[in-house]
């Protein structure tokens, strides 16, 4: 569903269509809670997706991944028990930071997060 909606909204401009951050983190947040063991994998694809959509969108605040939505992401690689899921969820950390200071708006680590 969600590659369709990223589909037809760059298809035909449908911008109702487009996912947004909420669609975005609630995928990632369903696998987190999902238990497959590919679960933070697959997660992580759609964080990838939100990143490439956030970029090619020129800065649409919209598409800009939230504390939640690392939150989720981080989470799913925290539930997991492979080997590099600590330097996964490192790297997500680093990378809300770095975001946060590129950009100076965006999400700010908090209890959660951390």
């Amino acid at each position: 569903l969600l590659e369709e909606a990223e589909y037809l909204s760059c298809q035909d401009g449908r911008a109702s269509m487009r996912p947004n951050k909420v669609v975005y983190t609630s995928v990632i947040s369903a696998w987190t809670r999902s238990g497959a063991p590919d679960a933070p994998e697959r997660a992580h694809e759609v964080f990838d997706h939100l990143i490439r959509a956030y970029d090619a969108s020129g800065g649409d605040d919209s598409l800009l991944p939230d504390a939640y939505t690392y939150s989720s992401i981080i989470g799913a690689w925290a539930n997991s028990r492979k080997k590099e899921a600590g330097d996964q969820a490192e790297a997500l950390l680093d990378m809300m930071e770095e975001q946060r200071s590129k950009l100076q708006r965006g999400p700010v680590p908090n209890a959660i997060v951390f």
